[in-house]
């Protein structure tokens, strides 16, 4: 019998490697979207919502590998007609994983709507930084939907060894300069300021100075906390609105319009 011993060994190797994954951390994926999947998507968002006063999105975040709730996700906002778009604040992964991304992209990818997804703290470890610029870009975007702009930040300062330009000041300064072109500025991020992830009190000090200089800010909107929650996190006069995680069963419709904007908490 101890002749057939590293064949058994052999075939439990090999049995194991078809059921798991084992070299998810070489920095590739699937997935050939060339690093534009959200400039195609905001290129689409930005077009069909040209000159809108009026806008309606989807908020979602914190997916990990809730693979169940996400597809009922799609379902539920594929069954209605009233959703401009779609944004996803992060954390499609538990691991970083080439498979987890390949598995959020596929099911995302069925929406009606157009989406763009955020850089969330749980995507970036094992090369996960990597999959997602090589699927969706840079993680600091921005794109006008109507009258409003957006601007989506990495927040995920405590992921990186050396965090220094985590957030961008430079790329939020920049997007905020030409603010009183558009009726409303929303920030959008995974991590929300004195997190574990966005820390420092001279960071966060400097957000909020430079958030100031929008005095036509709507909101922040964040994920990363999986509750929802809308409060003053720095006592600044900035309202922060958090988003429930998928496994909760809930996601948020947010409505922008000449006269502020609602949230609205969608459990199903």
């Amino acid at each position: 019998m101890k002749g057939y011993l590293p064949g058994i060994a052999l075939l439990c190797t090999l049995t194991s490697c078809e059921l798991f994954d084992y070299q998810p951390l070489d920095g590739t994926v699937n997935i050939h979207a060339d690093g534009k999947a959200n400039a195609d998507n905001l290129s689409v968002i930005e077009s069909k919502t040209i000159d809108k006063s009026c806008i309606r999105f989807a908020f979602v975040t914190d997916t990990h590998r809730d693979d169940d709730e996400t597809e009922l996700f799609v379902r539920l906002l594929n069954e209605r007609d009233d959703i401009d778009f779609v944004l996803h604040g992060g954390d499609i992964t538990d691991y970083g994983y080439k498979r987890e991304f390949e598995w959020t992209y596929r099911n995302l990818g069925r929406l009606t709507v157009p989406h763009a997804v955020l850089l969330g703290n749980h995507d970036i470890p094992a090369y996960g930084n990597l999959v997602y610029e090589s699927v969706y870009g840079s993680a600091d975007f921005a794109f006008v939907a109507g009258q409003y702009k957006f601007i989506a930040l990495n927040t995920n300062r405590l992921e990186y060894e050396n965090p220094g330009n985590i957030p961008d000041f430079d790329f939020l300064g920049q997007q905020i300069a030409d603010c009183d072109k558009y009726r409303g500025i929303i920030v959008v991020m995974h991590a929300p300021p004195n997190s574990e992830q966005f820390y420092g009190e001279e960071c966060v000090r400097r957000f909020s100075d430079t958030l100031s200089q929008a005095p036509n800010l709507y909101f922040c909107l964040h994920g990363h906390t999986h509750h929802h929650t809308v409060s003053e996190l720095l006592d600044d006069g900035v309202v922060y609105i958090g988003c429930d995680n998928i496994a909760k069963r809930s996601f948020l419709i947010i409505d922008l319009s000449p006269d502020g904007y609602s949230c609205e908490v969608v459990r199903f």
